[in-house]
């Protein structure tokens, strides 16, 4: 994994070290923000970890909707 990211070109690396410094200062940030209500969703991380599964269960349906929409080479000839 490590030989990966080395290989990526500098801009990619900066941002992606960008993206997940800010993955991580927001999920620590929902130690200090109050939360209003009193639901049982309301625990360290839960939004971080909701906007994670949603997005994984996004790329695998569409793949899947992939293969039944997806339409032959030569179509429109």
């Amino acid at each position: 994994m490590r030989a990966r990211f080395n290989s990526l070109p500098p801009r990619l690396k900066r941002g992606l070290t960008v993206f997940f410094v800010l993955c991580f200062a927001i999920t620590l940030a929902d130690l200090v923000v109050h939360k209003h209500g009193d639901h049982w969703w309301n625990f360290f991380g839960f939004h971080s970890l909701y906007g994670f599964v949603a997005c994984v269960i996004l790329v695998l349906v569409a793949a899947w909707m992939r293969k039944p929409l997806m339409r032959d080479e030569d179509h429109y000839d």
